[in-house]
């Protein structure tokens, strides 16, 4: 028995609008902790711990630990350019002469500024900036749907303009 086109066709446009909406959210909700990150306050850090790590697939981590005290209090650090947490680490799996070039930048003793945020000292990041990837969800959400709503309007016209007999 044949399919029938027309039927799985007309969910096109819906789809696409609806995955475009969600990607565009997930997306927001990064582009808005990127930003969040460049108003973090920074203060005085010392590089505690400069290593590689092997990671389960396959490829290496650079592993950068650093201290600073806020209110006297002593805080750790892992993040390079983003927040380190237990789900996403500080940084994705690179080659080993990648992940080396990165750990022999930060050599232990080196004193270096590191953003903190104000909320929760223990979420820090040494190079505070915007993250201009985050962007990428947001763009694609919106050509997604964006081209769904195109579609769904000419599907629209087309039956609109079919005489009736």
């Amino acid at each position: 028995m044949a399919a029938d086109l027309g039927a799985y066709r007309k969910w096109y446009p819906p789809f696409l609008t609806l995955a475009g909406f969600i990607l565009c959210c997930y997306g927001l909700r990064g582009l808005g902790a990127s930003f969040a990150i460049t108003r973090w306050p920074v203060i005085p850090a010392r590089v505690v711990q400069s290593a590689v790590d092997s990671v389960s697939e396959g490829g290496f981590r650079p592993r950068i630990s650093y201290e600073f005290f806020l209110a006297g209090r002593r805080y750790l650090g892992g993040g390079i350019d983003r927040p380190a947490t237990a789900d996403h680490p500080a940084s994705r799996s690179l080659a080993f002469n990648e992940a080396k070039a990165i750990a022999t930048r930060y050599h232990v003793g080196q004193e270096l500024l590191a953003g903190f945020d104000p909320e929760n000292p223990s979420r820090t990041v040494l190079h505070p900036r915007f993250n201009w990837w985050t962007l990428a969800p947001v763009v694609l959400g919106a050509l997604f749907g964006g081209f769904g709503v195109v579609i769904w309007r000419q599907r629209r016209r087309a039956i609109e303009t079919v005489p009736t007999p």
